[in-house]
């Protein structure tokens, strides 16, 4: 266990604040609602992008878990990346 997490393995609200604070340059006020540990590397990815008319983009083609795509980056990625292939194809 690291000297800066508690004994569930999370860091300590106090170190954080001070990772904040020092990230900032100045003793700002930080308040947590919630936090919890965030595992990566799991990652869904669609079968297929199509069926015959029927195409997919965003979260419905690539999902990050836990719990989303953690921004709107890869959906749009995947909407303007289906839009140039479209104009292209017609």
């Amino acid at each position: 266990m690291n000297k800066s997490e508690g004994p569930s393995g999370q860091p300590e609200d106090t170190a954080a604040i001070r990772h904040i604070q020092a990230g900032v340059g100045a003793p700002v006020e930080v308040e947590f609602l919630a936090h919890a540990v965030w595992n990566g590397g799991a990652a869904f990815v669609a079968e297929r992008f199509s069926d015959r008319r029927i195409y997919l983009a965003g979260d419905a083609t690539h999902l990050f878990s836990p719990t989303g795509g953690f921004g709107m980056n890869t959906g749009i990625d995947g909407a303007a990346n289906l839009a140039w292939k479209l104009a292209a194809t017609v």
